[in-house]
């Protein structure tokens, strides 16, 4: 009506003493509304039905009594309605705040370890929590519109609900107002100039006959084109078709053709349409669905059963959003096995529940031929298609190049407490580096890392694992002799212990460590971080080629390991 609410670092108003919040009239008289914070005041927002004003900043303390960040006040004197003494951490503060017929919202900032960055979901009538989600990286403005909370941050890190791991940051986010969960839209911004945070207001407003959403902040581009300053997003047309699939392409059965894709990605759509076409068709011989975002783009199957030995057949892939189909993936040619492959075969009756091996042509997909769907991506543009490979057959080998390139699983995976990890490597490098490993990062180095293979300057392997420290086992000899190895670690309980394994033969061992450290992570090959590790190389990053690349659940025996060996050659 006649009022206006507003908050600040002041501490009077027309010659009255007013402590951070305060309340006028558009004629600019002062009114007795009173609601005195410690701090700076930085969100004011009055509930739809005019009752209360809810309140957030820096404080620790309205009219004295304790309520951090957050606090909601009777609309007229200003007088405490509901405190909330440890709701928000200590060093986060709330940003913004907004409502909407049944909730409010807020957008809160943390500075130091352990701090809250995230949403937070109220109800209005009790005002009590809804849902809070943990995504770090500081919000700045919330704004809702038909039932979505959008927000504007740098988020960074959300692994905690069950979303991306620590990585580049992410500047807009959307979750429904029921639910924490991260909705599959992910326009972006840069952190621009000044702080740099990127967005700092939002607001949906509509004209025209469309709804938007209005950005400002100091971000100087939005989706990698230069936009400074403001931008808006409409609720249409969608014109952004899905990312290209990436497929490959798998004959280990006999008498089939295994056609493996990797989901797309799209910037507002997480459900996506694939289509396959056979042999150049225009007609499409099978049409499925799944669900995707940038950091879980999970790995779909389809067997065609309608081909013969000895044929060659060619597919091709398309995902779609409805409006927009991308176009057709490059087509991928196989000839189908008339006999089993050895090697893969017994790889897999072993209970492989991770297996790649790396005969993409040209993508960022390393499909998992174990059946598990434990897809892998490949970062940097690694070199595909190496020959010859570590094992007779038609499969390929993959070269890394010791700085940049490695891939990583997919899926977030529990810390096994029984594992075996099993690889081949050919390589002459005098630099080491990590060969596999389970560590808790993806684009960048983990910060905790352990359940690994590395090589050392001198060409000796080590397997470790963190266990009341970093414990090893290391080779008495070099394989850096340019030769293919295949290599074996496995871990099991005490009295098996940990048990390295170099062309099938066990090289190292000890039979009293049999426990790691319990944390979810990704399984990594290629390189990762091996700060703190004994010998620790001149490289985090192996150079060299790696092929038929496996994880187990399980402790493999000495007997399985020579078996793998001896099956090399088919």
């Amino acid at each position: 009506d006649d009022t206006v609410y507003l908050g600040g670092d002041f501490t009077s108003v027309g010659g009255q003493t007013r402590n951070s919040f305060a309340a006028v009239t558009t004629g600019a008289s002062l009114l007795p509304f009173t609601a005195d914070g410690d701090e700076v005041g930085r969100a004011v927002e009055v509930t739809p039905d005019g009752r209360h004003v809810l309140l957030g900043g820096d404080f620790f303390r309205i009219n004295g009594t304790t309520t951090h960040a957050l606090a909601v006040v009777d609309a007229t004197t200003g007088q405490l309605a509901k405190a909330y003494p440890g709701f928000i951490h200590n060093n986060s503060t709330v940003q913004d705040i907004t409502t909407d017929a049944t909730g409010f919202y807020t957008g809160n900032e943390g500075t130091g370890g352990g701090v809250f960055d995230g949403r937070i979901a109220l109800n209005l009538n009790d005002f009590e929590q809804r849902w809070r989600d943990t995504c770090l990286g500081a919000t700045q403005a919330v704004a809702v519109h038909s039932g979505v909370l959008y927000s504007g941050s740098h988020a960074h890190d959300c692994a905690s609900m069950g979303a991306f791991p620590d990585q580049p940051r992410k500047h807009l986010l959307a979750q429904s107002v029921d639910d924490p969960k991260l909705l599959p839209w992910f326009p972006d911004t840069n952190d621009g100039i000044g702080e740099p945070v990127g967005p700092r207001v939002l607001t949906a407003a509509s004209g025209g006959g469309s709804d938007y959403l209005w950005v400002g902040g100091e971000f100087t581009t939005v989706n990698g084109r230069p936009q400074q300053g403001l931008t808006r997003f409409a609720d249409g047309p969608d014109t952004g078709a899905p990312w290209v699939p990436n497929v490959s392409l798998s004959t280990l059965t006999p008498g089939r053709i295994d056609v493996n894709w990797q989901t797309s990605f799209d910037t507002d759509d997480g459900e996506l349409t694939y289509r396959i076409y056979k042999d150049g068709s225009s007609t499409p011989v099978h049409t499925t669905t799944g669900y995707s975002v940038f950091w879980d783009r999970p790995q779909l199957t389809w067997t065609d059963t309608d081909v013969a030995p000895g044929e060659t057949h060619s597919y091709r892939i398309t995902a779609s959003d409805g409006p927009n189909t991308s176009a057709k993936s490059p087509a991928q040619s196989a000839t189908v096995a008339s006999s089993t492959e050895a090697y893969p075969a017994r790889v897999r009756s072993d209970g492989a529940s991770l297996y790649w091996r790396y005969d993409e042509g040209a993508s960022t997909f390393a499909h998992d031929s174990g059946g598990k769907l434990n897809n892998g991506f490949l970062r940097g543009g690694p070199a595909y298609r190496q020959t010859p490979a570590a094992v007779a057959g038609p499969s390929t080998a993959i070269g890394f190049n010791g700085s940049s390139e490695y891939a990583y699983s997919n899926r977030l995976h529990a810390a096994p407490p029984r594992f075996s990890v099993e690889t081949w490597i050919k390589t002459t490098t005098t630099q080491g580096g990590k060969i596999i490993g389970f560590g808790n990062l993806t684009q960048q180095n983990s910060t905790r890392h352990d359940k690994h293979v590395y090589m050392r300057n001198d060409g000796r392997l080590v397997f470790g694992v963190q266990s009341g420290g970093a414990r090893t086992v290391t080779t008495s000899g070099a394989y850096n002799d340019g030769q293919w190895h295949h290599v074996v670690a496995t871990q099991g309980p005490l009295g098996q212990g940990m048990t390295l394994y170099v062309d099938g033969q066990a090289r190292a061992s000890n039979i009293l460590v049999s426990g790691n450290e319990n944390y979810p992570g990704y399984w990594r090959v290629g390189g990762d971080n091996l700060s703190g590790w004994p010998n620790r190389p001149t490289s985090n990053f192996f150079e060299g080629q790696i092929d038929e690349t496996a994880v187990y659940p399980t402790t493999l025996s000495a007997s399985q390991v020579s078996a793998h060996y001896a099956l090399r050659n088919g």
